[in-house]
Parts: structure tokens; C-alpha cells; sequence
């Protein structure tokens, strides 16, 4: 029904010259920056990024934005995409102008600069804030008679839409965020309030028709405080459980509460008394009573996903929390090395213990591709997934682990990808499945599927997503160096610390051949992460003909690749052996970097860097090699 919508396209520009006085582009991106990092758009990824894309297009010049431009750019639509059968755009473009609204009514209702996206078009306007406030001061044509009349008239739709809201949000909408069980006794009590939480958001996200946010997001929210709604806009869920632990004399008290975020209303609760002579047999079985109890609630009867309860012994319960902590609080390779020789001892301890070898065949993964002994580490990764298999052929972890694998190790792209599908089915709720598919897309060149992977990691587990590279990487190999570099900038507005988007960018400007503007981008990086940089630097060091500090650069990295302990020390030398024009040398260095198994050289394929070797038999029967 393309004629329904003959304006959106045709409808001319508004006046730009409506401003009492000019705006800088300065002023815009700094009120710009101020939006995107509110709690308004917080959770709200790609309504950033449609916002953030129509105002850099506003300020490049464009008189117009087409609803395909948008769709293409925004939505990771094709070239082919229709409009009469796909309204995408139209619905993202209210639910924008929705949230504008709000923000200046909230965060930005001091701010010097109002953005907006009228109505009929998508070229956004910028003027300053008490421009136009008479306008919508009031209603003077209207008496109070038929203002009162039609307030009426109002509340009563919106009584009415809220209890039906109320009374079908969590069938309508089943999704849901354990948030962290809340310790009423001692600090005894930390380890199954910290278990009793794991174990809840694991055994609900066995079940394929309920959307669970990771424990990694719901975790940052503490149970018992804050206000449900808030923390249901910030995570996009419906609805949160959310639940207590205490001892009481010979008995431990469980209670859960499964909370509507939308009215705020407790749609079901339930209290739980059990010997606290056996605390981890009492948290496994409340486990499972407390899921049951909640999915059904939620409208899910069939809970045949659900894991028959194991209760390791208490050694391998300590060993495993142990690991937990070190692996997520210390994230540095000698807590990992500590981390997996505790969870050796676990299994060790109770050969039963699923969790315990799932975790395991996980760290080994990371452990292997981060440096650490290689071979060994992936042979332990195998038997470990193997294990966990046995036990739970539903593992996510495990069959994750497994697809790692066959990508990063085998070089089998094939056989990974079943892999990555197989996690997905088996537990979509699974964010690292859908994360990592991602970034092995990338790898493929399949740039439009990686996005929307992440993007359904990002609703899955949206808080670490907010400060990540991830997306602006995509974009980068996609050769959409302005989308890249403009999501990085937005990173930086939230952490100002994550070096890491300042190689992105100087990535993308050394593509665009803005080589001065490269080097002062990756001179930005601190202290921490300069060996890390020093490859890029050097390729555009290279490039702008500073090639005396290039050289240098290059034989300290050569000095210090000695072995495939050395990270992705072998890849990070051939980007500036490939600026400075030595093709041949560079060839070297990324067969050296394939022999030590280095994570980097699986993009080689993708990364712009290397595509003055793209016409190089030589390069090509290396990618052949990684099945590139």
C-alpha cells in the first residue's frame, strides 16, 4: 500500500533557517553527545544510531534523507529494500521522535540546543531551546469546558490501555532478567545468593520460548532497590525476578518475587523454607521450584529443558566460585592460568559437575587463543566440551567451546558455523553464542549478518554492549568508516577510557588516508595498550612517510616475536611491513602468525589493511590455508 505514504520521501526539507541565530556544528555534536549517553537512549541501541546517523548527515550538508538511506544504513537493510512492504524506517523514526520527547522533558530539559525529526521527513532540525516555547505553551482556542471534557475522555483510554497492559504484558512479551538474589544474613550466605542467582538465569534460559537477559547485564542491578521500571527500560525486559536469601535457626529462608516492569505489579511470589544442614542441596532443588514457578506464571508449561539437579559436592562447589571470581574480577592471564587449574580441581573433585567442566572448556578456549600454550589448551577445551556433552547435550558453553574450535584452531568454517547454529537452537537466550557468531561473520565477510547477530547479543545483554567495539569493528571491515568512527566517538562520551576505540578509529582514518589524523588518534592510546597499537601506528607512520619511526618501530616488534606465546605478535608486525611496501616480508610475518595459531590472522581477509596483498598468489593460497 505504497500510497499511503506518498510524503515521506517527496516532502521538501524544513527551513534550516529557522534558528534566531546560527548553531555551530560543535554546539549540535556536543548536545548530541549529551543525548546519546542519557538513561533516555540507554538501552536504546539503534535508535542511537539512527539518531546519531541523521544528524552527521544534517551537518555534512544533505538536504534530504531518503527512507532507503536510512533503511540501508540504519536497519542493515538491502539496496532492494521496499518501503510499501516494510515500515522499519517509519516505526523507528516515531519511536525516536517518541524519545526525543522524553529526553527533553528529562535529562536535556536544560539544554542550550533542541534536536528534532519532524514529522513527514527524516532530516533532522536543530534550534536553540526557547525557540518556539510559546508555541507550545498552550492551546488558546480551546475552553477550559472542552479541555476538562477531552482530559476525560482521556484518562479513561489510557485507564483502560494500562490494565489491559497489565493484564497481557507478560504473555505478550516473555522476557526476563534474574537480578542478583539479595543476602539477608551473613556473608556465609554470598555463595548461594551468588549460585542461586547463576543457577536461575542458567535454567531459564534453557527455555527457547523465553528471552533472558544475561547475568553479566541483569547483574549490575541490585535486587530489592531501584525502581523495576527503570531497570526494565535500561535492560528491554518486561519483567524481573528478583528474590532474597536468610537463615533462620536450623532452616534457610528462600523468597522469589516475579515483578511486571511495566505497572510495577508482582505477577507472582513464593516463599521457601528448606534444612540448612544441606544448604547446596536446598539451593539446587528451590532452583528449579523457583523457575518452574515463574516460567509458568509467564505462560510456559512445557519445562522439559529444564536439567535434571546435580548437586556437586561443597569442595567442587568452593573450587568453582572460586574460579568465577577469579575469571570475571581479575582479567589479567594469571588469574585465567589460576582460574582453570580450580576448575581442574573441581571436576577432579566431582567428575559429575557440569557447570564445573562447561567452565572450563570455556576458559581453555580463551586461554589458548590469548597465547597460553596453545595445543595443550585446546586439547584440554575438547576433552572438557566433550565431558560437559555427556552430561548436558544441551550446553551452550560446551558447544560454543567446540565452535571456537573448529573456526579459530581447524580453520573449518563449515563445520563452525553448524556449531554456532547449534548453540543458537539450542538456547537462544545465549548471548556469547550470538556474539561470537558475530564476530566469526565478520571474519567470513558477511557483514549484514554479523550486525544483526550482535544486535540480538546486544538485547540479550545489552550494558557491556554499550562500551564496545564490536559494532564500530563490523563497520570498519564493511569499509563504512564513518559509521565506525562515529559509534567509537559515542563510546568515548560514555568512557572516556576505552583506548580501544581510538585504534578503531585511527583504523578507519589511515583507510580514508587521513594519515596525520590516524597517528594522533592512535598516539591517544594510553600506556596499557601501546604495544597494541604500535602495529597500526607504525603501518600509518608508513604511509605519511615517516618511515624512520616506522622502522623503528618494526624492529623492536621483530626482537620481541620470539615464540607463539607472543599474542598476535606476528600479525601486528605485517601491518607495517605491509605500509612500508615490503609485500614479501609481510607474507612472512602472516605465515609465521597462521604456524603460531594467532586469533588476528582469521581477519586478514577482511581487514583493509591488507589490501594491497589481495592481488598476491601468495596471499591467496593463505587464505585458502585459513579457509578464508
Amino acid at each position: 500500500m505504497k500510497w499511503l505514504w506518498p510524503k515521506l520521501e517527496a516532502a521538501p526539507s524544513p527551513p534550516r533557517h529557522a534558528q534566531a541565530s546560527p548553531i555551530s556544528p560543535e554546539s549540535i555534536r556536543r548536545e548530541l553527545e549529551k543525548a546519546l549517553a542519557s538513561p533516555e537512549f540507554a538501552n536504546a541501541v539503534r535508535l542511537r544510531e539512527f539518531l546519531l546517523f541523521v544528524v552527521e548527515e544534517a551537518l555534512g550538508g544533505a538536504e534530504a534523507i531518503k527512507e532507503v538511506t536510512v533503511a540501508m544504513r540504519v536497519f542493515n537493510r538491502t539496496a532492494s529494500f521496499d518501503s510499501s512492504g516494510d515500515s522499519v524506517v517509519r516505526v523507528g523514526a516515531l519511536h525516536l521522535r517518541n524519545r526525543l520527547r522524553d529526553y527533553y522533558a528529562g535529562s536535556g530539559r536544560l539544554d542550550e540546543v533542541v534536536i528534532e525529526v519532524p514529522k513527514g521527513c527524516y532530516l533532522p532540525v536543530f534550534r536553540r531551546a526557547d525557540a518556539g516555547a510559546a508555541g507550545r505553551s498552550g492551546h488558546p482556542g480551546l475552553s477550559r469546558r472542552s479541555m476538562a471534557t477531552a482530559a476525560g475522555i482521556l484518562a479513561v483510554l489510557l485507564a483502560g490501555a494500562w490494565w489491559l497492559a497489565r493484564a497481557t504484558a507478560h504473555h505478550t512479551d516473555p522476557s526476563i532478567a534474574v537480578l542478583p538474589m539479595a543476602n539477608l544474613g551473613g556473608p556465609e550466605m554470598d555463595g548461594l545468593c551468588q549460585g542461586l542467582t547463576e543457577d536461575l538465569t542458567t535454567e531459564l534460559a534453557r527455555l527457547p520460548q523465553l528471552r533472558v537477559i544475561a547475568r553479566t547485564s541483569a547483574g549490575q542491578f541490585q535486587s530489592q532497590s531501584g525502581d523495576v521500571r527503570e531497570i526494565g527500560g535500561r535492560l528491554g525486559v518486561a519483567n524481573v525476578l528478583e528474590g532474597s536469601v536468610r537463615q533462620e535457626g536450623s532452616a534457610i529462608r528462600f523468597t522469589a518475587q516475579l515483578i511486571d516492569t511495566r505497572s510495577r505489579y508482582h505477577i507472582w511470589s513464593e516463599a521457601y523454607e528448606r534444612d540448612a544442614n544441606d544448604p547446596l542441596a536446598a539451593e539446587a532443588e528451590v532452583t528449579h521450584l523457583i523457575a518452574a514457578g515463574a516460567a509458568g506464571r509467564l505462560g510456559i508449561t512445557d519445562l522439559s529443558a529444564f536439567a535434571p539437579a546435580h548437586v556437586p559436592s561443597a569442595e567442587a562447589r568452593d573450587l568453582f566460585w572460586r574460579a568465577r571470581y577469579l575469571r570475571a574480577e581479575k582479567l589479567h592471564m594469571e588469574a585465567w592460568v589460576r582460574a582453570a587449574e580450580l576448575l581442574e580441581q573441581a571436576v577432579r573433585s566431582d567428575p559429575q559437575y557440569t557447570e564445573a567442566w562447561a567452565a572450563l572448556a570455556t576458559l581453555s578456549v580463551n586461554l589458548a587463543f590469548h597465547g597460553a600454550a596453545f595445543e595443550e589448551r585446546i586439547a584440554k577445551a575438547r576433552d572438557a566440551a566433550a565431558k560437559t556433552i555427556k552430561l548436558d547435550p544441551r550446553n551452550p558453553d560446551a558447544h560454543l567451546a567446540l565452535a571456537e574450535i573448529e573456526w579459530l584452531r581447524n580453520h573449518d568454517w563449515p563445520a563452525a558455523e553448524r556449531s554456532f547454529r547449534r548453540v543458537i537452537d539450542l538456547n537462544p537466550s545465549f548471548a556469547p553464542g550470538h556474539g561470537w557468531f558475530a564476530i566469526a561473520l565478520l571474519s567470513r565477510g558477511r557483514f549484514d549478518q554479523a550486525l544483526a547477530q550482535l544486535d540480538t547479543s546486544v538485547q540479550l545483554n545489552p550494558l557491556p554492549y554499550v562500551v564496545s567495539n564490536d559494532r564500530a569493528t563490523i563497520l570498519y571491515a564493511a569499509r563504512r568508516y564513518d559509521e565506525s568512527i562515529a559509534r567509537c566517538r559515542q563510546v568515548l562520551v560514555m568512557d572516556p577510557g576505552f583506548w580501544s576505540a581510538h585504534v578503531v578509529i585511527g583504523n578507519c582514518l589511515r583507510a580514508k588516508g587521513r594519515y596525520a589524523e590516524a597517528i594522533r588518534e592512535f598516539r591517544l592510546v594510553p600506556e596499557e595498550g601501546r604495544d597494541y597499537a604500535s602495529g597500526f601506528l607504525g603501518d600509518a607512520l608508513a604511509l605519511a612517510g615517516q618511515r624512520d619511526e616506522a622502522m623503528a618501530l618494526l624492529r623492536k616488534m621483530l626482537s620481541e616475536v620470539n615464540g607463539p606465546d607472543e599474542g598476535n605478535g606476528w600479525v601486528h608486525t605485517s601491518y607495517i611491513q605491509v605500509g612500508l611496501g615490503e609485500k614479501a616480508a609481510a607474507l612472512t610475518s602472516l605465515e609465521n602468525s597462521y604456524a603460531h595459531h594467532e586469533t588476528d590472522v582469521n581477519y586478514i581477509g577482511v581487514d583493509p589493511i591488507f589490501d594491497p596483498l589481495h592481488g598476491v598468489p601468495r596471499f591467496q593460497e593463505l587464505l585458502k590455508e585459513l579457509g578464508l
